[in-house]
């Protein structure tokens, strides 16, 4: 049994080394980043509501085994959905507002006239910085027209390529 031992680690160092750090990863995964989803909520009717009808919260949560970290899901998920969405056109109504301030509705094309009339809309209110070509808001209008609905995207104040018409800017507050 030496023997072998001894054969596989000068011979096949490569494969140990492989072999062992699969076993460690396969440990931390199973250990560290399989969990339970952890309900922040205070004591009360709500909590309540979501213990009983959710039944996600029993189950543990099973990450990608090859991105289990929330940083990383973050980054790696906007590279690919940059790299793998096609473009996304949109066609633009320009709201003028009573201080002289502008927002704008993004209708993604196609699908807001194909759809018709009786289409379900998906309202899509980008982040701080996002607008319709942002590409959660593409893999959003994608997904809508998939599901044969039609997608608009406000764009808030100087926000998705809007000018900038008057000393107001968008504020997460403001509303």
């Amino acid at each position: 049994m030496l023997g072998l031992f001894m054969y596989i680690f000068e011979v096949k160092k490569e494969l140990l080394v492989g072999f062992s750090i699969t076993v460690i990863y396969i440990t931390y995964y199973l250990i560290e980043a399989v969990k339970k989803p952890i309900l922040i909520c205070r004591k009360g009717d709500f909590r309540q509501f979501l213990e009983e009808n959710v039944p996600l919260l029993d189950e543990h949560y099973w990450p990608t085994p090859w991105c289990v970290e929330s940083h990383l899901q973050t980054v790696l998920g906007s590279i690919l959905r940059s790299r793998l969405l096609p473009p996304q056109r949109y066609r633009r109504e320009v709201l003028q507002l009573s201080d002289g301030g502008q927002v704008a509705l993004d209708w993604a094309e196609p699908g807001a006239e194909e759809a018709g009339g009786a289409a379900p809309v998906l309202l899509v209110l980008p982040g701080l910085t996002g607008g319709a070509h942002a590409d959660y808001v593409r893999c959003l209008a994608a997904a809508a027209a998939a599901l044969g609905a039609r997608c608009v995207v406000f764009n808030n104040r100087g926000l998705g390529g809007l000018p900038i018409t008057t000393p107001r800017l968008y504020c997460a507050l403001s509303h």
